[in-house]
């Protein structure tokens, strides 16, 4: 194993039990921004924040925390574990969900794949046309090959989906894109076939 890792494992590690011996969500908070200066390790960073949502997500200051380090932070998997933080705790504070939106459209790809998670198991009643109009515009195809399958397994009864599916299928930007929008596609027959079948009335 090489040092570096070595290092990062004992920080992250040594982060989270310091957070989680804080007396009070203050002195974790704290923490926190210490580690955000100098020579800054991710997994100090997301390992505090960690500690912070399991141990006192009801207090508005450590929800103004991983918020802010959701949009601010300048390491992308501290600004990942505080978007799965958001998505885990908070998800029902209307400017969560407004940052999950803008984390969609994020340089990088990592941020974007875990906003559209948090988009599809958070937000169902309200995701699909998001995640259609997200699919349309994203440039990496592994992550657009991700939405193709999220929006037909998540939301396969909204009305959108089997138009999306089919021009996917037939127009996609990649093999694996096309190839992941046709298995939406009979995905979507064997589920109406089996739901017709259940209704059927028996034969006497």
């Amino acid at each position: 194993m090489k040092r570096s890792v070595i290092r990062y494992d004992i920080f992250g590690t040594a982060s989270a039990v310091a957070a989680a011996l804080s007396r009070n969500a203050r002195e974790a908070i704290v923490l926190f921004h210490a580690s955000r200066i100098g020579d800054r390790s991710e997994a100090q960073g997301g390992s505090i924040l960690g500690v912070l949502g399991e141990r006192w997500s009801g207090r508005p200051e450590v929800f103004d925390t991983v918020l802010r380090a959701t949009t601010a932070d300048e390491d992308a998997d501290v600004r990942h574990t505080a978007l799965v933080a958001l998505g885990e705790r908070w998800h029902d504070r209307p400017e969560v969900s407004d940052t999950v939106l803008r984390a969609a459209t994020d340089d990088d790809p990592d941020i974007r794949r875990a906003a559209v998670r948090v988009l599809a198991h958070r937000y169902t009643d309200r995701a699909c046309r998001v995640l259609i109009e997200l699919a349309a515009g994203e440039r990496d195809d592994v992550l657009r090959t991700d939405l193709v399958r999220v929006i037909a397994l998540v939301r396969p009864d909204e009305p959108d989906v089997l138009q999306f599916l089919e021009d996917t299928a037939a127009e996609g930007t990649s093999d694996v894109v096309r190839t992941t929008a046709r298995q939406g596609l009979v995905f979507l027959q064997l589920r109406s076939r089996l739901g017709t079948e259940q209704e059927a009335p028996a034969a006497d």
